[in-house]
């Protein structure tokens, strides 16, 4: 009879022990990461100094090829490694893409964590969305040395028309910050550190398309935690 009590309370133990698991906060974050509608990526299990795994990366207009790669930094908020372009280019209409190949989507939210680091014509980046081809897509872009955030639709070769923005914000260099955008219909909304910025309308681009990062002519820009959720899914 012993023995049969002790693995009674053996069984008792693992089943509570299961259920504290489960209940865990930690565990809860992982069960949100593996939706099938929700995708993090903090570059943590990439190979430093390669570029990131599961992206492309593309040139909206002209200059040198595209330099992206995952790259150590210390104060990153979330483990170790940040995706950062690092190639320069002093030319005015030179923007270097790097999209996410697994989530297509017209309706959509994205979430980056963001750090200006260098730059002297320019220091800023952004979220890409509705990405048709290096000519057809939107851009919600956060610029350091203007103070602002505005939104862009790329619609056609060498043209970039400026939907909205929000100015005179404060968006202080080798800081992290956070920039969310929202599409629902032809309905985007913007958020920067948590704040919300505007709510613009914009049907130019219907179809659906895929997410990704983007920079500008010389910027050093660190990327981290970023997140893409497919509200499309489940429709």
């Amino acid at each position: 009879m012993i023995p049969n009590m002790r693995l009674e309370r053996i069984h008792s133990f693992a089943a509570a022990l299961a259920i504290m698991l489960l209940s865990a906060p930690g565990c809860a974050a992982s069960r949100a990461r593996s939706d099938a509608r929700i995708v993090t990526i903090d570059f943590d299990d990439m190979q430093v100094g390669h570029p990131p795994a599961g992206f492309q990366t593309f040139v909206t207009g002209g200059g040198v090829p595209p330099a992206w790669s995952v790259s150590c930094d210390s104060s990153a908020p979330n483990g170790a490694n940040v995706l950062v372009q690092s190639s320069r280019d002093d030319s005015g209409f030179h923007f270097p893409i790097c999209i996410f190949n697994d989530v297509t989507a017209r309706d959509v939210a994205v979430s980056v964590r963001w750090k200006s680091t260098a730059g002297r014509m320019n220091r800023s980046g952004g979220i890409v969305t509705r990405f048709q081809d290096v000519d057809h897509y939107y851009l919600v872009r956060f610029n350091s040395l203007e103070d602002n955030v505005n939104l862009y639709c790329y619609d056609a070769p060498g043209r970039r028309n400026l939907i909205t923005g929000a100015c005179h914000l404060i968006l202080a260099e080798e800081e992290w910050h956070t920039l969310r955008v929202e599409w629902r219909g032809e309905k985007i909304k913007v958020w920067h550190d948590g704040v919300f910025q505007y709510e613009a309308a914009d049907a130019t681009i219907r179809a659906p398309g895929r997410v990704g990062l983007w920079t500008k002519s010389d910027s050093i820009t660190y990327f981290d935690h970023l997140t893409i959720e497919n509200l499309d899914a489940g429709k």
